[in-house]
């Protein structure tokens, strides 16, 4: 069944290629060549997301029907894993402590980074001070920098 419904008819896919799916996953599919309306479009089977419904799945459709990039590259894995925690020291002079304030994480239950953040108290004159906090990224990733040059060609989160 076609995500797509532009795509009225049933795609023919080469046994070498359909052995790598099972009935009911969902799968990518390329087009091939197709030049006679009349016949069934061929197609190639270029990735098996897993069983149709299932929200992970789901989630890697979406990414792969707008050509966003699931995984990192395993260079830029290997560069952010290099990146060191300064966060004592002289750094901590430089910012103001708010660890003694509730705050809220307000990230998506299955976010794998933590970056934003809401807390709320009221001040010694009885007004209410509301904190949005997110997180200082540049601090640790200098321009140019291997991770650098992936967020760029990212631009965004995708939230799904």
């Amino acid at each position: 069944v076609m995500d797509d419904p532009r795509i009225n008819k049933p795609f023919f896919v080469p046994a070498v290629d359909s052995a790598k799916a099972r009935e009911g996953d969902k799968v990518v599919v390329e087009l091939g060549d197709w030049r006679d309306p009349r016949d069934l479009p061929r197609g190639r089977i270029v990735d098996v997301l897993g069983r149709a419904g299932e929200h992970d799945v789901e989630m890697h459709a979406i990414l792969a029907e707008f050509g966003l990039p699931h995984d990192f590259p395993e260079d830029v894995v290997r560069a952010a894993g290099s990146i060191r925690d300064d966060r004592g020291g002289t750094e901590y002079a430089k910012r103001r402590d708010m660890r003694e304030v509730p705050t809220l994480t307000i990230d998506p239950e299955d976010a794998k980074d933590l970056d934003d953040a809401l807390s709320i108290r009221q001040l010694d004159n009885g007004l209410w001070e509301v904190g949005v906090h997110i997180a200082d990224v540049s601090h640790y990733v200098k321009p140019g920098s291997r991770v650098d040059q992936e967020a760029v060609s990212r631009a965004t989160s995708v939230y799904l």
